[in-house]
């Protein structure tokens, strides 16, 4: 999961009911597959994935998504009340990617991310939630986690708790499908009253298209107020939170390079 950024999107949309059918649009794709990472049938999420692949093929690789609804969450486990996913805006940002699907599995579910993404975390502790080697050897199709982290962007400084885990989904359009998905449990710690940071859930969806390129779609929905920086409704933070997506895939595109020297 990366940490907090400083940008949020402008989103005045409501989250809306699913269709059993994968959607063929960008935002309805999206949803349908945060909505089937723990009992979505792998046809149906690799149909999803491959609606996404063909749009992305035509139309911009950024943009604004539809917010939650509290049903797409009330299964997730949190410490305290359900918090209203209404109020958490959201984006997505999609990249492509010199990796394959066994590299970027490998350095999506490592533990120690703060040693591959160095300067990031001021803090990372990764415990898992499941058999991880079950899940390396090819045996179990989902590894989950909690994670505690500790950073500071921009000057705000806070620790957060998540839960989430991957996903390897079969039937992609050149390779498997990886599907991640991650949640905040509970508003982060922070050092200044006057910022807070409360509801993070994350979608990353992987796959490789039939030339060898993998695309990487990033997911978010936030709920966060950066003081003098804005909130989440403010457009004056958009450009830093799709650049550092953008920013990141080219550090795990460097990281997937490495695994073959």
């Amino acid at each position: 999961m990366r940490v907090l950024s400083c940008l949020v999107l402008v989103l005045s949309t409501t989250g809306c009911t699913r269709p059993d059918p994968a959607p063929e649009d960008i935002d309805g794709a999206l949803h349908f597959l945060w909505d089937g990472w723990d009992e979505g049938e792998e046809g149906s999420l690799a149909e999803a994935v491959g609606n996404l692949d063909t749009q992305l093929a035509e139309l911009s690789f950024k943009g604004a998504q539809s917010r939650l609804v509290t049903e797409q969450i009330a299964h997730l486990q949190f410490s305290g009340e359900v918090p209203d996913p209404q109020l958490a805006n959201g984006m997505f940002v999609a990249t492509e990617m010199g990796c394959t699907y066994d590299e970027i599995a490998e350095v999506f579910t490592a533990k120690a991310q703060d040693e591959q993404y160095e300067g990031t975390y001021d803090s990372y502790e990764r415990t898992y939630t499941s058999d991880d080697a079950a899940w390396r050897s090819g045996e179990a199709d989902r590894i989950t986690w909690d994670v505690e982290i500790g950073a500071s962007p921009a000057g705000f400084d806070y620790v957060e708790f998540i839960s989430g885990g991957a996903r390897k989904v079969e039937g992609g359009p050149a390779s498997d499908i990886l599907l991640a998905r991650t949640w905040l449990r509970e508003p982060a710690t922070e050092d200044d009253d006057n910022r807070s940071f409360d509801q993070d859930y994350q979608l990353d969806v992987y796959w490789e298209r039939e030339d060898a390129t993998m695309v990487h779609i990033w997911a978010i929905w936030r709920q966060i107020d950066m003081g003098t920086f804005g909130d989440q409704d403010s457009t004056a933070l958009i450009a830093v939170t799709l650049a550092e997506g953008e920013k990141w895939d080219e550090e795990t595109t460097e990281l997937c390079e490495g695994l073959r020297e």
